[in-house]
């Protein structure tokens, strides 16, 4: 390799490394509010309201001809977590239709 193309590659790798180089920090730093960038520090709305009863859904079954079958159902959401629901209850897995409480037959 030439020393004029040496130069050139080190050139570039020097303002590739300067130009991304973000200086690592040991510890997290409190950022003070008067330097928050434009409304991060909002409380934000929740960005949907949820149904307050079973919504009818339809789902679609393979058929015992192999051809897909509308079937309707309701459907209740689950209650919303809350801090003590979530550190007090282990995961719930459905191991049976008969298990499942949110989804009912029409």
């Amino acid at each position: 390799m030439n020393p004029p193309c040496r130069a050139v590659m080190a050139l570039c790798f020097t303002s590739v490394v300067t130009a991304c180089g973000i200086t690592a920090q040991q510890t997290p730093a409190r950022v003070p509010a008067g330097q928050v960038p434009y409304r991060l520090l909002d409380t934000a709305p929740p960005t949907t309201t949820p149904p307050s009863g079973p919504t009818p859904i339809s789902i679609y079954l393979v058929g015992p001809d192999g051809r897909l079958t509308p079937s309707h159902a309701k459907f209740r959401p689950p209650d919303p977590p809350t801090r003590s629901t979530l550190s007090s209850q282990p995961p719930r897995t459905v191991t049976s239709p008969q298990d499942s409480r949110q989804v009912s037959s029409v």
